[in-house]
């Protein structure tokens, strides 16, 4: 029996914002990396730079990205069917406090690159399940990234991938909006 939803946040629970492509090459991040990944192996000269970028972009994107539509709606309908709701994100955590801010909802559990290891690893998505006391297979993820399948996809937690209607990953179940979310969790 489904009990929790594990959301990501940037492009699931807001619009995407960042234009990751500009910022791996202002600070020269090759694509079969990730951006934190890269910027932890730097020199500490170079790596400072880098990671005053990101987080000058990241903090933008919190105060501004637009929350996604249908957001709000689907957090407060899987809270009136009892679901436990759990936030897991590689941006760091003022930002995403900020976004929970402006979302104007709680999690029962929401966590940060500042908690551990970043997704792909499966790390964060497993201390969600022990925080929540429920096991994989009683959760599912939603997220729009490559990270976010792979994350859920170690933990054996289900990902619906959402796609905004074109995704160049083939993943199954996925939706083109969060409105289609409920729908889908009603036949899974």
């Amino acid at each position: 029996m489904l009990k929790a939803i594990i959301f990501d946040m940037d492009g699931t629970l807001t619009e995407s914002y960042i234009n990751w492509l500009e910022l791996r090459s202002k600070i020269n991040c090759p694509p079969a990396q990730t951006i934190i990944q890269y910027i932890d192996k730097l020199p500490a000269q170079q790596c400072k730079r880098a990671r005053d970028i990101l987080i000058k972009k990241e903090w933008e994107a919190a105060r501004y990205a637009a929350i996604r539509a249908g957001a709000v709606a689907l957090i407060d309908a899987l809270r009136a069917r009892n679901f436990k709701l759990g936030l897991v994100t590689n941006n760091h955590g003022a930002a995403m406090r900020c976004v929970i801010a402006r979302l104007n909802r709680a999690f029962d559990v929401a966590f940060s690159r500042d908690d551990g290891p970043i997704k792909p690893d499966p790390h964060l998505i497993y201390r969600t399940l022990q925080t929540l006391g429920i096991s994989p297979n009683e959760a599912i993820g939603i997220g729009d990234s490559r990270y976010d399948l792979m994350a859920c996809a170690a933990a054996h937690v289900r990902c619906i991938h959402l796609t905004d209607g074109s995704s160049d990953l083939a993943h199954d179940p996925h939706v083109a909006s969060l409105d289609a979310i409920l729908p889908l969790l009603d036949r899974i």
